[in-house]
C-alpha cells in the first residue's frame, strides 16, 4: 500500500506542483473538516490523496455546499469549485486537486455580515419561547428584506440560480434585498444564534426552478418555513404593513399541496401541534412594533 501511494505521488509530482502540500484523507468526515478549514481561511486550493475515491460520496462540490448551507456565516456566497482527479481512470488510489473561487474572499465583509446578524438578533424579545423567537425572526426578516422578483425570474430562465448578492447573506443582511436563498440563509443564521435547530432546504416550487427555504425544530417536531414567499404575500402598501404566515410552520403534506418538491430533507414534518394561531394566541408580538400580523 505504501509503495502504491509513493508511486502515485511520484507520478503526480512529475506533472504537477509541490507534493508537500498534498493531504492524505481516508474518510469523508476528515475531508469535510479539511474543506471547512480551507473555506474558513479563504484558501483557494486543497490537494488531497485518497486510498479510494468515490466520485459520488467524496464529491468536493457537494461537501462544500453542505458546509456552506450548514454555516451561513462561513462564507458570503456559495463558492465555485473545480475538481481535477489524477489519474482519471485505472487506479483506486487518487490525488484530487480542488480549486475554490469565492464570491468575496473578504474576512472584513464576513465580519460586517456577522455584525448585522448580531444587531438584528439583539432586537428580538429576550424572555420568549423558541416558537416565539422563530416567529419573531420570520416577521423581522419579512419587514426588513425585500424579495428580489426581477433576479428570481430572470435567473430561473438562465439557470444561474446560486450566484450574486441576492442569493447570499450579503444581499439579505446588508442590502436588505434577496431571493429565497438569501432569506433562507438569513433565517438559519438567526435561528442558529437563538439555538433553534434549522436546516436549509433546496428544492423547487411550482415548476419555476430552484427554490430554497427552511425547516426548523420546535418542541421535538420539524416544520417547514418559507420566509421569502411569506414576504411576497405580505402587504406593505399601507402605512401599517400586514405580514403573511401562509408558509410558516407547515407540514410536508401542506407543502406538497403548495406545489413544493424537495429531496434533501433528513427529517419528516408531520406534526400539526404548533401553528401560527396557537403561538399568537398566548403572546403579544413586539417585533416589529408597528406591524399588523395576519
Amino acid at each position: 500500500e505504501t509503495e502504491t501511494f509513493a508511486e502515485l505521488k511520484l507520478k503526480y509530482y512529475n506533472e504537477n506542483a509541490d507534493i508537500a502540500s498534498v493531504r492524505y484523507v481516508n474518510n469523508r468526515a476528515f475531508l469535510k473538516s479539511l474543506l471547512a478549514e480551507t473555506m474558513d481561511n479563504f484558501s483557494e486550493k486543497l490537494t488531497i490523496e485518497l486510498p479510494y475515491y468515490d466520485e459520488e460520496a467524496d464529491n468536493p462540490r457537494k461537501i462544500i455546499e453542505e458546509i456552506y448551507y450548514d454555516n451561513p456565516l462561513n462564507a458570503v456566497g456559495l463558492p465555485e469549485v473545480t475538481v481535477e482527479v489524477y489519474p482519471k481512470t485505472g487506479e483506486l488510489s487518487r490525488i484530487v486537486e480542488i480549486d475554490i473561487s469565492y464570491y468575496s474572499a473578504s474576512s472584513s465583509l464576513l465580519s460586517t455580515v456577522s455584525a448585522a446578524v448580531d444587531a438584528l438578533y439583539s432586537t428580538l424579545p429576550e424572555a420568549a419561547s423558541p416558537s416565539q423567537i422563530a416567529l419573531a425572526i420570520h416577521d423581522t426578516l419579512c419587514a426588513t428584506i425585500d424579495y428580489d422578483k426581477d433576479t428570481a425570474q430572470s435567473d430561473a430562465f438562465s439557470g444561474q440560480q446560486t450566484k450574486g448578492r441576492p442569493y447570499s447573506m450579503v444581499g439579505a443582511m446588508l442590502d436588505n434585498y434577496a431571493v429565497g436563498e438569501g432569506f433562507a440563509l438569513a433565517y438559519k443564521a438567526l435561528c442558529d444564534e437563538a439555538g433553534i435547530p434549522c436546516l436549509v432546504i433546496i428544492g423547487e416550487n411550482g415548476g419555476t426552478g430552484r427554490h430554497v427555504w427552511n425547516m426548523i425544530k420546535l418542541e421535538n417536531a420539524w416544520y417547514h418555513v418559507d420566509v421569502a414567499f411569506d414576504d411576497l404575500n405580505s402587504d406593505f402598501s399601507g402605512e401599517v404593513p400586514v405580514i403573511s404566515h401562509d408558509y410558516f410552520l407547515k407540514t410536508d403534506a401542506a407543502m406538497k399541496d403548495l406545489v413544493y418538491i424537495w429531496s434533501n430533507a433528513p427529517h419528516l414534518c408531520t406534526s400539526e401541534e404548533l401553528t401560527y394561531e396557537l403561538i399568537t394566541s398566548t403572546e403579544v408580538l413586539t417585533i416589529p412594533a408597528d406591524t399588523v400580523i395576519s
